[in-house]
């Protein structure tokens, strides 16, 4: 794992300084040190963005605070002067903690940048971005309730893409936490020091938002401040880095870059991020990446009027190990819930290539190696037409796509295709005694009564430099081996 040195952001250009007097009452505290660098953010009276309390003067409330960006957490120190410190206290609820002292974070890598209100048929994308489309359509009442259901789940995706937290005395919390939040390694410690009260908080990558960046460069940060000193009935004075802040939005937040650039150990297949930048992938930080998501309108056979998610997740999971390996390259199966499964290949010289993606129900992946090059046939049974539309479009399909596996990468050198019926079929391999030779056969079930098998050889051919179909076998390879006989 590589692991970048912490780096302190910049301060923003609009910050203030705390005056030299409240610095000096609150620094000397050997127990709760601070960081070397300039802040990244300060906050003083000038900087109170809401509550009916104005800052009095500047030992009533300000705070200087360092952000240290690593892959293995953000960690963040803050020094605030405070004349009345009014802790939550342990056990308290989140009401209590926003209305008490407290610092308060907000992170955003990326915006979730969802695909227009729409839904797809084997023919076309049609958008629905209002109700005046239903009622040109003709699609009633079950249009709109549609539109309405998709607009709530889109906020709910777009909240998905920002995280907001609390940190005090009682810890780091997320607010409106997700499903694959981890906290593992998440702290808050608030120590009281003369003149206010110090902070130090760790928040793991496990705990970030999603982002699109590999490697992490930017992120959109929000710090707030909120001061009280009477009790817990609301929010006395508050204090932001952005005078233009608005609730969940990050483009009202402090823009920021992160340097050196953010990388996160990752299972294979998560290149696929760049290599298909039209899909819009995503992922979660974290110890190690084993997922990439997407957004989409999810295509739907005779889906004339609105009816699936716009958009659904499409959640992809990366694999630990290659089908094959060969020669320093490896070949690895994808999963794409959608769009089928599809090889991933590394070349010995990192050169990356992304061989068709079958959609298909059942497949496998056979090979055979020779002089340090691997041969793969990959057989897949699917349908005629991938959403199964149309004259015979749902009509069973069976094809073997024949690649080889080099440093280069993947390179298609036959295909295949046979239909199948219920019986199934098998896949076999042999190779000639003196390794001159070989090939796979695919063997498949027939309904013919009289013929209960049918076979089609894929024969390596040196002077091809691929494979050649043929429906005999040739003579010399010798034991065909891998078939369920």
């Amino acid at each position: 794992m590589h692991h970048a040195t912490p780096v302190l952001l910049l301060a923003v250009t609009v910050a203030t300084a705390v005056p030299a007097s409240a610095r000096a009452a609150s620094d000397d505290t050997p127990s709760a040190p601070l960081p070397s660098a300039a802040p990244t953010f300060v906050l003083d009276a000038a900087s109170q963005v809401a509550g009916d309390d104005p800052v009095q003067g500047a030992s009533d409330a300000a705070a200087r605070v360092w952000l240290s960006w690593s892959p293995e957490g953000l960690k963040v120190t803050a020094r605030v002067v405070d004349d009345h410190l009014l802790l939550a206290g342990d056990g308290a609820d989140d009401r209590r903690r926003v209305r008490s002292d407290h610092l308060e974070l907000w992170l955003s890598f990326d915006d979730a940048d969802l695909p227009p209100i729409a839904f797809e048929n084997q023919f076309e994308v049609v958008e629905v971005p209002d109700e005046a489309k239903c009622q040109e359509m003709g699609w009633g009442d079950a249009c709109r309730d549609w539109l309405e259901e998709q607009r709530g789940r889109r906020r709910e995706f777009a909240r998905g893409f920002r995280r907001q937290y609390i940190l005090d005395d009682g810890g780091a919390v997320v607010l409106d936490r997700r499903d694959g939040d981890d906290a593992t390694g998440a702290s808050s410690r608030l120590i009281p020091v003369e003149g206010g009260w110090h902070l130090e908080a760790t928040l793991p990558p496990g705990l970030w938002p999603p982002t699109r960046q590999a490697p992490v460069t930017a992120v959109r940060v929000l710090v707030d401040l909120v001061d009280n000193d009477r009790g817990h009935e609301g929010q006395e004075s508050f204090l932001s880095s952005s005078a233009d802040r608005e609730f969940g939005e990050p483009s009202t937040w402090n823009a920021q870059e992160i340097s050196p650039p953010l990388t996160f150990p990752a299972r294979p297949g998560f290149e696929m991020l760049a290599h298909e930048p039209g899909l819009r992938w995503f992922y979660r930080p974290g110890a190690e990446v084993d997922t990439l998501l997407r957004f989409e309108n999810e295509p739907d056979g005779y889906q004339y009027a609105p009816g699936q998610p716009s958009p659904r997740v499409v959640t992809m999971a990366l694999p630990t190990e290659p089908e094959v390996a060969a020669g320093g390259a490896q070949a690895y199966l994808l999963r794409d819930p959608t769009r089928g499964p599809f090889l991933l290949c590394r070349g010995a010289e990192a050169r990356t290539t992304v061989e068709p993606h079958w959609y298909d129900s059942r497949l496998e992946v056979h090979s055979v190696e020779r002089g340090g090059t691997a041969h793969l046939v990959v057989v897949a049974e699917g349908t005629y037409k991938w959403l199964g539309t149309g004259a015979c479009g749902a009509c069973p399909v069976l094809s073997a796509t024949a690649h080889r596996l080099d440093p280069d990468g993947c390179t298609q050198t036959a295909v295949l295709g046979l239909s199948s019926p219920p019986e199934g079929w098998f896949i076999g391999r042999a190779v000639a005694p003196d390794g001159a030779g070989f090939g796979f056969r695919v063997r498949r079930g027939l309904d013919d009564d009289d013929k209960t098998h049918e076979s089609r050889y894929l024969i390596w051919s040196d002077g091809e430099r691929g494979f050649v179909v043929s429906p005999t076998p040739p003579p010399g390879l010798g034991e065909w081996y891998g078939e369920d006989d």
